[in-house]
């Protein structure tokens, strides 16, 4: 799935939605130092409890060695999840099951449980832990986990 249909299915879930005041953009920290990728994550709260996300990495810089363009390690992909906030819309913890889809790389489901904490008028960080659902299934260890570490800003529309 590419970017740009991300995009329009995360603009559909957020019309459909329009009655809620609430929408969030992060910027993933860990995405960066793990992979060189830049990684945003836009969420848009659905009700007090749930909302929907789109995240999408892609590689920040222009050029490339031939070992990583093949390797697939450092290639972008896009996942699309429903989060659900045990307290209210990015605060407290949380968990989310969506699918991940990737360059050169399988669709899969994803799982993630975390905690976002309120630092200051909107700003916050979410620390969490996710993992492809069908990958671990598959290698019968969660090799594909991942630890996260995001600022984010919440808005109300």
């Amino acid at each position: 799935m590419t970017r740009w249909q991300a995009l329009i299915v995360f603009l559909c879930i957020t019309q459909a939605s329009a009655g809620q005041n609430s929408g969030c953009i992060g910027l993933e920290i860990t995405e960066a130092v793990r992979s060189g990728n830049a990684r945003i994550r836009i969420a848009y709260g659905l009700s007090d409890q749930w909302s929907a996300e789109v995240l999408s990495s892609f590689h920040i810089k222009s050029t490339r060695s031939e070992n990583e363009k093949t390797s697939g390690i450092h290639n972008g992909y896009v996942d699309l999840s429903f989060r659900h906030w045990c307290r209210k819309f990015s605060k407290g913890p949380y968990f989310s099951l969506g699918i991940f889809s990737g360059v050169r790389q399988r669709t899969d489901m994803k799982f993630c449980l975390g905690y976002a904490i309120p630092i200051w008028n909107g700003i916050g960080m979410d620390i969490g832990y996710g993992f492809k659902v069908l990958d671990t299934i598959r290698q019968k260890s969660a090799a594909s986990g991942e630890i996260t570490l995001e600022i984010h800003y919440c808005f109300t529309l």
